[in-house]
Formats: structure tokens, C-alpha cells, sequence
């Protein structure tokens, strides 16, 4: 602190040490509030060591535009510096399975969502180890938040054209957090309600 620079207790008239202690008590509660947002109920783990899941994987972030399934995006038609910005809005869904499934990608975002089971994935676009290009994130099943990835392959080996991509959703494990799907590129960003079995 900076000489002459006040302080809670150098009030004119002086505080009694009572009403000092308060004040100091009252401050550090308050700064004790600011740090309080990596707790529960805030997206964090409790312990204030919430580590992106990026880092988790030990993946880096890259341009979605370069993807083995960039096709069914709608990234810039030049490259270079404009592919930054990632695809406009995209949607995915299992057609063929009555919209059970979506994948909404914007930017280098995904969001998956299973439209009859409480499941739902957030990730962004990112290569780690071996080139294992995919989405990483955090899968929240039935309120319960976990690391996960999700990969899309396309389903003809990523042909000009591709029009359907194979989607896995894996816990941090690799175990399979919901089964294979095969997704095609709807034709705006909305569908229909989902045919959900009994």
C-alpha cells in the first residue's frame, strides 16, 4: 500500500477496533464472493481447479474448416485467415432415425443433442495426439457432467460431396456414452419433432 493511502480503520474520527474488525471481515467476504464462481452450481468442479476440457484431452484447438467432413459445412469459400471464424450454423440430424439426434455446429462449436434421453454434449473443434481430429468438450447426462468427445467421420471416406457423417460420443474412457449414428445436413437449422420411441 502507498503511503497516505487509506485504509478501513484510518477514518477520521478513528473507528473503534470493534467496528475495524468488522469492516476488515466484511472485505474479505466480499473478494471471498468474487472467487466463489469456480465452485458448485457455477460449471465448475467444486475444488476451484476446473481445467478446460482442450487441456484434459491434451488437444489444441484448430480450424474446423479443414475437417475430414468439411463438406456439409458452410466455412468461407477462401481460406487463409477468413477460416478463423469456422462454419455458419449447421445443423445435423439422424434423418433416416427420426430426428432422435442432432449436431449443431456454429464457429468451431458442436453442440449434440439426444432429442429423447436427458444427453447432451458442448465441444470445440481440436486435434490432439495422432492427429485425432474431433470435438472435445463436456457431456451432461442426466445432470451429471463429465469430459467427453464427440468424432465425425464420414461415412464414404470423405469424398468430395460426402453427405453423411457418422457420429460417436465417448466418455474421457473412450467407452461409448451413446450409440453410432449416422447424420446428413438438414436444410436450415430447425427440425421437426423427434420420432421417440414408447
Amino acid at each position: 500500500m502507498t503511503p497516505g493511502a487509506s485504509t478501513p480503520c484510518a477514518a477520521t474520527p478513528p473507528r473503534s477496533p470493534a467496528r475495524c474488525m468488522r469492516s476488515l471481515l466484511a472485505m474479505a467476504c466480499a473478494a471471498a464472493g468474487l472467487l466463489a464462481g469456480c465452485g458448485p452450481g457455477t460449471g465448475g468442479t467444486g475444488d476451484g481447479n476446473s481445467v478446460p476440457p482442450l487441456m484434459v484431452f491434451g488437444a489444441s484447438a484448430t480450424s474446423i474448416c479443414s475437417a475430414s467432413f468439411s463438406s456439409l459445412l458452410a466455412c468461407p469459400a477462401t481460406g487463409g485467415a477468413t477460416s478463423a471464424q469456422g462454419s455458419q450454423p449447421v445443423l445435423l440430424s439422424d434423418t433416416a432415425g427420426g430426428h432422435t439426434v442432432s449436431v449443431l455446429i456454429d464457429g468451431h462449436m458442436a453442440q449434440y443433442t439426444a432429442r429423447c434421453s436427458p444427453l447432451q454434449f458442448t465441444g470445440t473443434w481440436g486435434v490432439a495426439a495422432l492427429d485425432d481430429a474431433r470435438f472435445y468438450g463436456t457431456a451432461t447426462v442426466a445432470g451429471v457432467s463429465q469430459p467427453a468427445s464427440l468424432a465425425l467421420q464420414p461415412v464414404d471416406g470423405g469424398a468430395v460431396g460426402s453427405s453423411e457423417v457418422t457420429a460417436v460420443l465417448r466418455a474421457l474412457d473412450g467407452s461409448a456414452l451413446a450409440p453410432a449414428v449416422r447424420l446428413q445436413r438438414s436444410a436450415g437449422t430447425s427440425l421437426p419433432a423427434p420420432r421417440c420411441p414408447p
